[in-house]
């Protein structure tokens, strides 16, 4: 699972000059940003010093706060993952309830026929 976003016109946004220096740096800073979020580590329970390494220096504020409330990002990522793969299963309940017996499944789930 990755949370940093690839898209070309999203790093156009970031930096609509066309730097190449200024390219190159956020290409660094995506890659850290990747690897420290994968990492299973509770962020809550770091030090000031960890999250320098892990985030950047404390005025950016927003990301420390945030990376505070979310404690493991690793952990709470495949917890997101449960809980939508929980919800996929109740919509599947719900709508088997809502088709009518006219409608029969196709062999291997792939829609309905009839």
């Amino acid at each position: 699972v990755s949370l940093v976003h690839k898209d070309k016109d999203s790093q156009h946004m970031l930096d609509p000059t066309g730097n190449k220096e200024v390219k190159h740096e956020l290409e660094e800073y995506k890659v850290r940003i990747n690897e420290n979020l994968q990492k299973d580590l509770d962020f809550s329970n770091t030090t000031t010093e960890e999250h320098e390494q892990i985030v950047g220096p404390t005025s950016l504020v927003s990301m420390h706060k945030a990376l505070k409330e979310v404690g493991n990002p690793r952990k709470t990522l495949f917890k997101i993952r449960e809980v939508i793969g929980e919800l996929l299963e109740k919509l599947d309940e719900m709508l088997g309830l809502i088709t009518s017996g006219d409608e029969n499944k196709i062999e291997g789930g792939e829609g309905l026929k009839g």
